[in-house]
């Protein structure tokens, strides 16, 4: 199934998701990148601290994981992005586009139906079927009037290619969620909170690693 070019356009200002929970895509990446780096429980769980999570974070209890394969890292990273878009965490106030409770947990459970390997991962073609077939009103809003139709179909034309453009071995659930957080940003013209420094990222994800304060990561997930 295609992208539909009858979409639905929010009437909504998206700034109503500033509340508290929710993920925007510089916490997507954050929390992905966290899974990717950590092998230990302990150092994941000290990065849950380092963006603002209290110590009870929804019963996402991750010791039954064996953590020491790519698999279970792939596992790992779709129970903590269940986990985190239920609970308050730096950032969740800043008026970037997000994607709700809802959102995640309905990409999660397609994104299972289209991991057939059950790896927690989707090759290229699964991607690229699992982002054109997705549903694309569930998270835009209701049906776009003939005023909005051209913008419509300007966004497609952008998604499309650029979806077309990737090539890579393997797409993880975070990889699809920032993908449609895009998608939804470029759409309702919002902000899209990507990463620009990912050097400055990396050291701060180090220096979880050595065990520093949680407070010294507050300005960085809020700016």
């Amino acid at each position: 199934m295609h992208l539909k070019t009858i979409l639905i356009f929010s009437s909504i200002c998206f700034f109503t998701g500033t509340m508290s929970q929710g993920l925007n895509a510089k916490q997507l990446s954050y929390f992905q990148n966290l899974v990717w780096e950590y092998h230990e429980i302990k150092t994941v769980k000290h990065g849950f601290s380092c963006i603002g999570i209290a110590e009870n974070y929804n019963d996402c209890t991750l010791e039954e994981i064996n953590i020491n394969d790519v698999i279970s890292k792939k596992q790992r990273l779709i129970k903590i992005l269940n986990c985190m878009v239920k609970v308050d965490k730096w950032g969740d106030k800043k008026k970037v586009e997000k994607l709700d409770i809802n959102e995640v947990e309905n990409i999660s459970t397609k994104f299972r139906n289209f991991d057939i390997d059950n790896d927690g991962a989707l090759n290229n073609t699964e991607f690229k079927e699992f982002i054109y077939g997705y549903e694309l009103r569930d998270l835009i809003g209701n049906e776009v009037t003939l005023h909005d139709y051209k913008n419509v179909i300007k966004t497609l034309a952008y998604f499309r290619k650029d979806i077309d453009q990737k090539s890579r071995v393997y797409h993880d659930l975070s990889d699809v969620m920032l993908k449609l957080l895009e998608y939804k940003a470029k759409f309702n013209q919002t902000k899209f909170d990507k990463l620009e420094d990912l050097y400055a990222f990396h050291n701060k994800l180090y220096n979880i690693s050595k065990g520093c304060q949680p407070e010294d990561f507050k300005s960085f997930h809020e700016e």
